[in-house]
């Protein structure tokens, strides 16, 4: 019985200590499974704040790998430079998606060794993306230890530089171009830094200036210039450095090595770094000597072509002056010639009238009403031979403006002053004048050209001889003008000259042999025509008869600044046999 009770005693006991370890065992699971939860907790959030960080590292590329070379853990950027998501890329083996035996060994040796390594530039080509060609990396490979001190994994950080190093290639070829061509162009060139002073030079410019280039490396661009030109090279290399301008350009005179001057055609930029800061001066300069030398032998030149054409101008103005001088005479002379013709009757009748009352007187039949009769006959021609001295008068005297005029009564009138003469000389002049339009213009001036035209006319019958010589005036219209055609029969214009006719200052006057084609139209061309300029055409025909004829507007007054001559019109077609 005691037996029993001890071993229940026993029992009991064993059952309380056994139910007291079995709760405490779940105390402890309870609170291992706690601690591992809060480790858990910890680990996902060291994980999410190690691949924050990792996705903050921008343009950095980092991955994190295990001894054997696995993804444990990769930034966005890494993923998407690989074309994975961060997710998708844990457990891949880097080698099988990059196959690489130099880089694999580099990576077995950071493990073995414990070693961290780093490259510069290190070339890659993508064997997924042969598009991207050559490309080239910063990058470093950095163990991670235990607690033991072994290698548990390696970091794995990279940054693309292909953009920088493919810059770094253009510009280095850039450079390289640009040196070929500074150095080997036949322009000389310089660069200057921005406080004047020659940083380098080509070998055109120290062969323009007969320095070397360690000579010339070092100097002031100012101890090379001229004094005179030195103001304005500075102030436009102020400006250019202001960014005023963009460039800068004059001609300049530069100092050689024995004392020489040579023109330069310099032309200056700034060449400024990607933010726009000056780095220093290049200028170009083109050997203008030669041509400056002939500029100034043109300026030689020119001044005594100038001084020429002075002496010559004052040679022909005197030349013209003579003969205008000439011409005034000449046409005094002919005015003389044509009064003189106009009186010889008017003076023979009064000779007449004088000598009648003389005879009268002695015959003692001299009576009052002959004596008043006389007087009155004799001062009627003395009234004429005034008259007529007013004719020449108001013909001579130039046309102020323009004015209405019937053309029939210019003709008369200019035919009235030379009349006598020409009859005279037994050349008759006749008029067929059915109509008689009214013009606008100058009077005084047409008629000019109708004496001009009469006096060409009777030089030439002057020549030929002619026992029937006449001249023929028609006046007519057509359409809006008049047309008044004069028609001669002393032979026309030999075909040595009728090209020259037109000619200014030509005439025949005085060549034996030859009728007298005087600069008629001259006189009509820039003083007698009714808006003071003609035109005039020659053509050859089949008789001989030389013919001349002009036109008159009778519509509205021209437009002169359009057409200067639309108020006159002088034709002259010459034939001869």
């Amino acid at each position: 019985m005691i037996v029993f009770l001890a071993w229940g005693i026993v029992i009991s006991v064993i059952t309380e200590l056994v139910h007291r370890r079995l709760a405490r065992t779940r105390q402890l699971k309870s609170q291992a499974e706690a601690a591992l939860a809060e480790a858990n907790s910890k680990l996902m959030l060291e994980r999410d704040i190690l691949q924050a960080v990792m996705n903050g590292a921008g343009n950095s590329h980092l991955a994190y790998l295990d001894r054997e070379f696995n993804f444990v853990c990769v930034n966005e950027t890494y993923a998407r430079t690989c074309g994975y998501s961060p997710k998708a890329m844990i457990g891949k083996n880097h080698f099988d998606l990059y196959p690489h035996v130099e880089n694999e060994t580099i990576f077995a040796r950071v493990r073995d060794t414990g070693e961290a390594v780093q490259y510069l530039d290190k070339p890659f080509e993508f064997s997924d993306k042969p598009e991207r060609g050559m490309t080239y990396w910063d990058w470093a490979l950095t163990p991670v230890r235990g607690v033991a001190g072994n290698v548990t994994g390696l970091i794995f950080s990279l940054f693309e530089t292909t953009l920088r190093k493919r810059t770094e290639e253009v510009l280095r070829e850039s450079e390289e171009r640009f040196r070929i061509a500074f150095e080997d162009s036949a322009v000389a060139m310089t660069m200057t830094t921005l406080d004047g002073r020659i940083q380098k030079v080509n070998q055109a410019f120290s062969k323009m200036l007969g320095y070397s280039e360690s000579e010339l490396t070092g100097q002031r661009f100012t101890e090379l210039t001229h004094s005179d030109d030195l103001p304005e090279n500075l102030v436009g290399v102020r400006r250019l450095l202001q960014g005023e301008i963009a460039s800068f350009r004059m001609d300049k005179r530069y100092l050689t090595r024995d004392g020489r001057i040579v023109w330069g055609d310099m032309s200056t930029n700034c060449v400024m770094d990607p933010q726009g800061v000056p780095l220093y001066l290049l200028t170009n300069i083109q050997d203008i000597t030669s041509r400056k030398g002939a500029e100034v032998k043109l300026q030689e030149m020119n001044e005594l072509l100038e001084k020429r054409v002075i002496e010559r101008t004052e040679e022909l103005r005197e030349k013209d002056l003579l003969l205008v001088q000439q011409n005034r005479l000449a046409a005094m002379g002919e005015m003389i010639n044509n009064i003189a013709h106009q009186w010889r009757q008017p003076l023979n009748a009064l000779g007449l009238n004088v000598q009648q009352l003389r005879l009268f007187h002695e015959s003692g039949q001299l009576r009052k009403d002959l004596l008043y009769g006389a007087i009155d006959n004799a001062m009627m021609l003395v009234r004429h031979m005034s008259g007529t001295i007013d004719d020449f008068r108001d013909f001579f005297k130039p046309d102020s403006e323009r004015v209405e005029f019937s053309v029939k009564d210019v003709v008369a009138g200019a035919i009235k002053l030379v009349d006598a003469s020409f009859r005279s000389n037994e050349i008759a002049i006749v008029v067929n004048c059915p109509d008689n339009p009214v013009v606008f213009g100058y009077p005084n001036q047409y008629a000019q050209v109708i004496l001009n035209l009469l006096g060409n006319a009777r030089d030439a019958f002057d020549t030929c001889r002619r026992s029937n010589a006449r001249i023929v005036f028609n006046l007519g219209r057509r359409g809006n003008r008049s047309v008044l055609t004069v028609t001669d029969n002393a032979g026309g214009i030999p075909d040595a000259i009728i090209d020259r006719v037109f000619e200014p200052h030509f005439s025949t006057k005085g060549q034996r042999g030859q009728e007298s084609v005087c600069s008629w139209q001259k006189t009509s061309s820039r003083e007698t025509c009714m808006a003071a300029s003609a035109w005039s055409t020659l053509e050859r025909a089949q008789n001989s008869e030389s013919r001349s004829e002009m036109k008159t507007s009778t519509g509205p007054e021209p437009d002169l600044r359009k057409n200067p001559c639309g108020h006159c019109r002088l034709e002259r077609r010459v034939r001869g046999g």
